[in-house]
């Protein structure tokens, strides 16, 4: 179909999904995982440094989401900070990876620091 983008003759999004299928088969999970109700429509970038992470989290839905982040870091964590209310977050930390979470209003952006200790 024209405006399908390829990648040796499958279409891209059929690729992507069975080599994700494949990866998972294979015990690979993911840097970030995103959970919880209405959540399908939650995307999470992030911004890497030696001590500190930077997370973005975007709900595109007109709906509410009650969001769950699992995110693997390679230390532990001392402070998670919610940088748009400015205040400490809690958060729990389950080998290797921190969990936050928040509800998500429609259209909104989370922005969270987690710091190093």
């Amino acid at each position: 179909a024209e405006g399908v983008v390829r990648h040796q003759g499958e279409p891209v999004a059929l690729v992507a999904a069975e080599s994700l299928e494949t990866a998972r088969a294979a015990g690979v999970e993911p840097e970030v995982a995103v959970s919880g109700p209405e959540t399908d429509q939650v995307e999470v970038r992030r911004l890497v440094g030696a001590d500190v992470q930077f997370l973005f989290a975007f709900n595109h839905a007109a709906a509410r989401a009650d969001t769950t982040l699992s995110v693997r870091v390679p230390w532990e964590v001392g402070v998670a900070r919610d940088l748009i209310d400015d205040r400490e977050l809690r958060f729990q930390d389950s080998g290797g990876k921190v969990v936050l979470q928040k509800t998500l209003g429609a259209g909104e952006v989370w922005v969270v620091r987690l710091k190093g200790r």
